[in-house]
């Protein structure tokens, strides 16, 4: 493994954040090969060097990263509720330490990233970072270009604001009418809200793609792990916006 800065070191140990990491150097609470360093950008090889916390030796995880299509039904914790099932009856026990990056309410179903990879959690989940995340949405009535306006500026429900970055029809189906959906925001239920600020109502909504991840012919209740082409898009993404 390449050689690093000693707080990138640090937050693939799984410190959360380099801030942390960084914090944590400045108090001399790291050795590196047996000597305090308080130099977040000092260089360690990983493969090599012995770096502590305290009497703790740090070393560097191995990351896992997955998608998963979550059934409408199933809720997005391992909490069980009432015996309903979750996005962990999905993945294999010996997985079941990763976490969503983000959530879906029970009634949405589609694309949820899954990783141990605590710090690229953060990153894609800060609201600062804006990323985009695309619905697929049935609704009972077809929104009007007034209302994909309104969307696109900004709505109120219950005094909470939303705003859609684009939404556009594109077919009516025997259920209801079909619209496509894209937020950078990540608010909860967040579609859900505006709608009913619209006096919509939502038959089905599914997340198909977030950022450059996309669910494709994934079908629900199964998942599969990111390709190396899709985890260097996202962070490279998670890179652009910092």
């Amino acid at each position: 493994m390449e050689k690093m800065r000693l707080n990138r070191f640090l937050s693939l140990a799984g410190i959360d954040s380099r801030r942390k990491a960084d914090e944590i150097i400045a108090q001399g609470n790291v050795h590196v090969n047996g000597s305090v360093v308080k130099e977040a950008g000092k260089t360690v090889d990983p493969d090599n060097d012995v770096v502590k916390i305290g009497n703790k030796r740090m070393i560097i995880k191995k990351f896992e990263y997955l998608i998963i299509n979550k059934p409408r039904g199933f809720i997005s914790s391992r909490k069980l509720d009432s015996g309903r099932g979750t996005i962990y009856d999905i993945i294999p026990k010996n997985m079941r330490h990763l976490k969503p990056v983000g959530r879906l309410d029970i009634n949405t179903e589609g694309l949820i990233i899954m990783t141990n990879d605590g710090l690229l959690i953060n990153r894609l989940t800060h609201p600062k970072q804006r990323i985009e995340r695309v619905y697929s949405m049935l609704i009972n009535k077809r929104l009007s270009y007034s209302e994909t306006q309104r969307l696109k500026r900004g709505i109120r429900y219950e005094n909470i604001p939303y705003k859609f970055s684009d939404v556009f029809f594109t077919r009516i189906t025997p259920h209801g009418f079909l619209h496509i959906a894209k937020l950078k925001e990540g608010k909860n239920r967040e579609i859900r809200n505006a709608m009913k600020a619209l006096g919509k109502r939502i038959i089905w909504l599914k997340r198909i793609s977030f950022g450059p991840i996309q669910l494709g012919e994934l079908k629900p209740g199964k998942f599969k792990f990111l390709k190396k082409q899709e985890l260097e898009l996202l962070k490279k993404l998670n890179e652009n916006k910092n």
